[in-house]
């Protein structure tokens, strides 16, 4: 019989810097504690979860019930926090000396909030470039979550998709777990019995791992879909699935670093410059940075803040 299919399950908590107060308590109540809730209610762990900083920071003010309760699980094992810039920069856009003050904050804060060293990383707006390994490395990281297609289009074929992969960059390595855009799609926004023979589909062929990393706010927060997940049926429907997977030895749910462990990294891999295929498809030349060219004033934001972070130096 074959081994259980290492099924990882990330999810990505932000709200911006000055977002309206309202805006965090609404995601709080109807997005983030029903969520957890559910998980909570069908025992579905361990995963693996990035809060951003200004999130973290108002729930540490605001909201001390839910931050204590994420807080709880790590300690238990049942979560493994991931790491990225505090104020959710686009790690890439910024000088290298900003960009280990950003993963600095972030490691110094989860290890004084919850105790944990993070091993791995959330890139904000999933936005690669090769120079990012280097300084991911030097702040203790070992590995990042990044989109599949960006392997593809470095040549890793689909057999090998499956499995992490190593860069370097400096001299300096870091592997890439690779998230499945298939499973993007399928979660949750395709019933959930397609998602459960997709997954019996990969067990029989062998596949070592599955990953998906995306946004949590996706889970009741974006336009209809709390609509789709509770009052549909959907999260019954996935916890189900999830109990039959589980039961049938079908699927074994482990954290991003259990995948990073457990599943033989191949490599070395040097992806392009990208970022997920939405945001290519939306930027002027396919290129994420043609945001800068498209819209001026992102082009200008972009300028001040290099100028004032040398001022600031």
């Amino acid at each position: 019989m074959k081994p259980p299919l290492r099924f990882s399950f990330v999810l990505h908590l932000h709200q911006p810097v000055g977002n309206f107060d309202h805006v965090f308590r609404e995601h709080a109540d109807d997005v983030y504690a029903p969520f957890l809730d559910f998980l909570e209610a069908r025992a579905l762990w361990p995963l693996g979860l990035h809060v951003s900083g200004p999130l973290l920071e108002w729930l540490g003010e605001h909201d001390r019930g839910l931050h204590d309760r994420i807080g709880r699980h790590v300690a238990d094992g049942r979560i493994e926090l991931l790491s990225a810039g505090w104020y959710e920069p686009i790690l890439a856009a910024l000088p290298r000396a900003d960009r280990a003050d950003q993963l600095g904050r972030t490691r110094d804060e989860l290890r004084a909030r919850f105790g944990v060293e993070p091993r791995g990383a959330w890139l904000t707006e999933r936005a690669w470039e090769t120079e990012v390994a280097a300084d991911m490395a030097g702040a203790g990281l070992r590995y990042v979550l990044v989109d599949d297609h960006l392997l593809r289009r470095a040549g890793v074929g689909p057999d090998e998709l499956v499995h992490p992969h190593r860069t370097e960059s400096d001299g300096r390595t870091l592997d890439l777990l690779p998230i499945d855009e298939r499973l993007r799609y399928l979660i949750p926004f395709r019933p959930a019995e397609e998602l459960e023979e997709d997954l019996r589909a990969r067990h029989d062929a062998g596949a070592p791992l599955a990953l998906i990393g995306d946004d949590g706010e996706k889970f009741g927060g974006w336009p209809r879909t709390r609509e789709w997940l509770y009052e549909g049926g959907w999260l019954e429907a996935f916890g189900t699935s999830m109990d039959r997977l589980r039961e049938d030895g079908i699927v074994r749910w482990v954290t991003p670093a259990e995948a990073h462990t457990e599943v033989e990294v191949l490599g070395p891999v040097y992806p392009p410059s990208g970022s997920y295929p939405e945001m290519e498809s939306w930027a002027r030349g396919g290129h994420w940075r043609g945001f800068l060219s498209r819209y001026v004033e992102a082009n200008r934001m972009h300028k001040r803040m290099l100028a004032l972070s040398a001022l600031a130096r």
